[in-house]
């Protein structure tokens, strides 16, 4: 964060005379003319004309001033708000990765209550996270930002989680079984013990996800997980639930139903409930190809999976280019198998199940 002496700039406050600063702020054509009162973990807090204004550092390009190093606060926080601010850059710029690499030099965040710098930086994280498809990765700043706007606390921009329900359309607990999710669970563990019910259910479920198990639970994240991962029996009924919520779903909500619905029926052993599973899943990047890009990708290359299943490996092939060209980031671009392996163990269960 650059800054520089404005000479003597000064503001009549009653008898005494006060150093006047400027803030210049990102999304503002007008800079902030005041005075700094207080300088913390969060941001900064601007005496103007007519009041206060407190300003997070995200925000906050440059700040002009006299003697700003001498500050309270400033050289504690200074430079941590200058790195989040450089993060913000990236990010509105589309430089996921450099966001990224940002956002990991932070010092880890040391105390439990949450600030507003705290919700920016968690919810950058799982937007940095998301973009590359690191869904285990991604769930404890879910978390996060679940949590820090259900205290209270706001983001700049955004958010792409739900506050009520903690549900975020980005993030299907589509889970690899690798070292990222056995990370999750243990981090999912330690998480703490959260007042807040809907935090504590949501610490549950995803730590029944990362660990294989299925609560019993009918809200859309348990049903989406037991209609892809349950037995058969566990896997109709999901499909009824989900079936069932149709009507009510908004467009985002619709998008997951009729994937889980989908990729479920796929894994059915009759052709009449394949096919119904391919027309579900074929409706996402025939309709809703950038609604959710993740999806979306997910949905071709189930698709693509299955038919190479089906021995119609030009179709597989032809549904794996289509993936690549219009998502080419995409996680399932490099790491196919690990639907193809899903698929052929529920194949494999119905055929040994009496």
């Amino acid at each position: 964060m650059k800054y520089f002496s404005m000479g003597v700039v000064l503001l009549w406050v009653g008898t005494s005379l006060v150093s006047a600063d400027l803030l210049r702020i990102i999304g503002s054509e007008v800079p902030v003319n005041g005075q700094i009162t207080s300088i913390d973990r969060g941001g900064v807090l601007v005496s103007v004309v007519g009041g206060t204004e407190s300003i997070p550092w995200d925000r906050i390009s440059q700040i002009e001033g006299e003697q700003l190093g001498e500050r309270v606060g400033w050289q504690r926080w200074g430079a941590r708000g200058e790195q989040l601010n450089l993060i913000r850059r990236r990010m509105e710029r589309g430089d996921f990765t450099g966001a990224e690499r940002l956002l990991r030099e932070l010092p880890a965040r040391e105390h439990a209550q949450m600030d507003r710098s705290d919700l920016f930086v968690a919810d950058a994280t799982l937007r940095c996270l998301l973009n590359r498809g690191a869904l285990a990765e991604a769930v404890v700043p879910l978390l996060d930002v679940t949590r820090g706007l259900r205290s209270g606390l706001s983001a700049d921009w955004e958010p792409i989680v739900d506050s009520e329900t903690g549900w975020c359309a980005w993030l299907p607990p589509l889970l690899p079984d690798n070292v990222a999710r056995d990370r999750l669970a243990y981090d999912l563990r330690g998480y703490g013990t959260p007042s807040d019910p809907l935090m504590g259910s949501l610490v549950a479920q995803w730590l029944a996800i990362a660990e294989g198990e299925q609560l019993d639970d009918t809200g859309l994240l348990m049903c989406f997980v037991r209609a892809i991962y349950g037995d058969r029996g566990d896997r109709q009924q999901a499909r009824q639930q989900l079936e069932s919520m149709l009507a009510a779903a908004d467009a985002e909500k619709e998008i997951w139903i009729r994937f889980a619905i989908g990729w479920s029926l796929l894994s059915e052993s009759g052709r009449g409930r394949q096919r119904a599973g391919v027309a579900e899943l074929a409706w996402l990047p025939a309709t809703q190809g950038e609604a959710n890009p993740m999806l979306t990708g997910w949905a071709l290359a189930a698709l693509s999976a299955h038919m190479r299943q089906d021995d119609r490996p030009g179709v597989a092939q032809t549904l794996h280019r289509m993936l690549a060209a219009r998502y080419p980031t995409h996680p399932a671009v490099s790491n196919a198998h690990s639907l193809t392996q899903l698929l052929m163990r529920t194949h494999q269960e119905e055929k040994t199940t009496p």
